[in-house]
This record gives structure tokens, sequence and C-alpha cells, in this order.
């Protein structure tokens, strides 16, 4: 009670102004800076698994192993497999190497497929995969072997009927069979089609999303041989990295600026009020209190302002983000998550490191 009174007493008369409004201005600030790249963090994040296809991308000269799929699923983690290789499509007369991705049900885990109905058509998203005994091809096959919807392209020793134009596939990455042509086939058919004998170049993709993902990944990666690859999120899209960690780096850098110069302010202001309170602590051991109990009156005072001021900087800096997400909106390509509990939790240990760490 003697601490909530000192507390209330000081506050009223202006001498803890200062030190009150720099514990607001550093958690709001930093409160600000975490909401905002936390929502940006995990915006992007979700954007690069729809342009990944999943949450992790393994690569592979062979199929994976079982046990591998198996321990996914007891993770409840969702897996695909894909199947990518060059080789040549014929139309009549007319033959172009290709670019083939045999898929199964389920592709992509994150994202969604755009098809058109024509070589002119509009894409639009789709869940569906090719009908066994069709094929999705791209614009620039069509071009290239001068095809039509409802036209046969002869695939190895099968021949499928083009269904719809592909414009859209959210794995498609850099290699060289990504850059070619595409055609986009069922796996039911690859084994009429012949297409893959001993010695051909085949790459086999596994794509994984969703359950323990960061635990699934921790397995997974101390197994991997040197034909192997694991990508995440960030590394498998690294244009989207790059400018995640940019955007992260800036705002960081922004908040730790705020909270160093509020951190000055609070060491002058807690050096005074120490001072102040020199008298104070001397008429308390000539009342008979012990130097603990003494100290235990002004810790208690300052972890009520701490908190309470914490509370109010964690209120302002959700208000403060909300205005400018809206101020930037319009520069925004990604919709951005709502606001978790994380910030608000560092905002109010931020206010507590920052006034025991500077008022030492």
């Amino acid at each position: 009670m003697i601490a909530l009174r000192l507390l209330w007493r000081e506050f009223s008369s202006g001498q803890l102004t200062l030190l009150a409004l720099a514990i607001v201005v550093s958690v709001a600030a930093m409160t600000t800076t975490e909401i905002l790249t936390d929502r940006i963090d995990r915006a992007m994040r979700a954007d690069a698994a729809a342009l990944l296809g999943g949450d992790l991308k393994l690569g592979s000269p062979r199929p994976i192993e079982t046990e591998w799929l198996v321990e996914a699923k007891s993770r409840g983690v969702l897996a695909t497999e894909t199947i990518e290789f060059p080789s040549v499509i014929g139309s009549g007369s007319t033959f172009e190497l290709t670019g083939i991705k045999i898929i199964t049900g389920g592709y992509p885990l994150k994202g969604q497929l755009e098809i058109a109905d024509s070589r002119a058509g509009i894409g639009y998203p789709t869940s569906r995969i090719p009908d066994p005994g069709t094929a999705w091809a791209d614009p620039q096959l069509v071009s290239k072997l001068d095809i039509e919807i409802g036209d046969w392209v002869s695939v190895g020793e099968t021949e499928l009927e083009i269904t719809k134009i592909l414009v859209f596939e959210p794995d498609r990455g850099g290699s060289f069979v990504s850059l070619t042509p595409r055609l986009l086939m069922n796996q039911a058919d690859l084994e009429s089609s012949q297409l893959i004998q001993p010695g051909s170049r085949v790459r086999y993709i596994t794509l994984f999303a969703d359950g323990d993902i960061e635990g699934f990944q921790a397995y997974v990666e101390p197994e991997l041989d040197i034909s192997q690859r694991l990508n995440g999120v960030v590394d498998g899209r690294p244009e989207v990295g790059n400018a995640l960690t940019r955007a992260t780096t800036y705002l960081s850098l922004a908040g730790l600026l705020t909270v160093l110069l509020s951190g000055a302010a609070i060491a002058m202001t807690a050096n005074r009020w120490a001072s102040d309170h020199v008298p104070d602590s001397a008429l308390f051991r000539t009342f008979g209190l012990s130097g603990r109990e003494t100290f235990k009156i002004f810790a208690t005072e300052l972890v009520v302002l701490g908190g309470v001021a914490s509370s109010v900087g964690i209120i302002v800096g959700y208000f403060l983000q909300i205005v400018l997400v809206d101020t930037i909106a319009g520069l925004l390509t990604i919709s951005l998550p709502e606001p978790s509990g994380r910030p608000a939790f560092l905002g109010l240990l931020t206010g507590f490191v920052i006034l025991f760490g500077f008022a030492a």
C-alpha cells in the first residue's frame, strides 16, 4: 500500500511523467515494429508457400524413402509427389523439347493451378488435375506445336488430348526443365507412355505442408545425401526471402533506435528519481524498516509503473500499426493476417528490461 501511495503521489506531482512517457514511447515503438514485422513475415511466408506449392520442397533423383513419408504422416504433415523430366513431344510433323511434369491428386498442397479454356482465354484457379488420357499444355508449348484445345499430342508411346491451357503452376522453378515449354499430365498415364527409361534425367519432387513441419524438417535434413535438396518457403523462393529479410531488418532497426533513445531518457530520469528518494529511504529506516523492506517498497513502485506504462504502450503500438497498415495498404500486394499475441508479450518484456536495465 505504501508503494502504491508513493506512486500515485509522485505521478500526480509530475515526478514520474517523463519516466512513464519514455516507457510508453519505447514499448509503443517496439510493439508497432514487432506487430508489423510479425504480420508481414507471416503473410510473406504464406505467399511464398503458395508459390512453392507447400511449406517444404524436397528434390531428389530417385523416389524418397518410404520411412520419410511414414514419419511425415505421423506428424500430421501432408505430402504429394511430382516427377519432372525433359522429353520430346510431337504433334503431326512438329516436335518440341518439353518439360514434362507428372502429378497426382492433392497437388499442389499450397496455392492453386491456373488454367484457361482456350489459347486467348483468361486464366482461372482450379483444384483439379488433368484426367487420365489428357494433358494441360502451357501457352509456349501450344504456340510452338501450333495446337488448340482438343488436339492430341504424342507423349512417348501414348497420345494425350490437350484439354486445358496451363497458365500458372505454384512450384515452377528456374531449372532448365522449368524454362522449357511445359506439359502437365496425370501419373496414371506414366506407365503407358514409357517415358522413364534407364538413364533418364528424372527429378522427383515431394511437397510437404502443415502439421509439425519444423519437426519433420529437423528429422529429414540429417538424412539427406548430396544429391537431395530440401527447401523451405524462404530459401525455396530467394526473391521472397530477400524481401522478407530487408523488411524485417529495417523495421527492427527503427524499433531498436527508438528503444535506445527512450532508454537514455529513462536513465537520466531514473537517476534523478533515485536522488530524490534518498530522504524517503532515510525516513523509512528511522521508522524501523529494514534495508530489504525499503528496497521492496521502491521496487514495487517501479514494477507497477512499468506494468501500467508498458500496457499503455502496447495499446498505443497496436493502434499505431493499424494506422501504418492503412497508410501503406496501397503498396502491399499481399493481405496481412491478424496480429498475434507474441508482439504484445515482447512489448511488455521490453518495458521492464529498459526500465530496470537503464535505471540500474
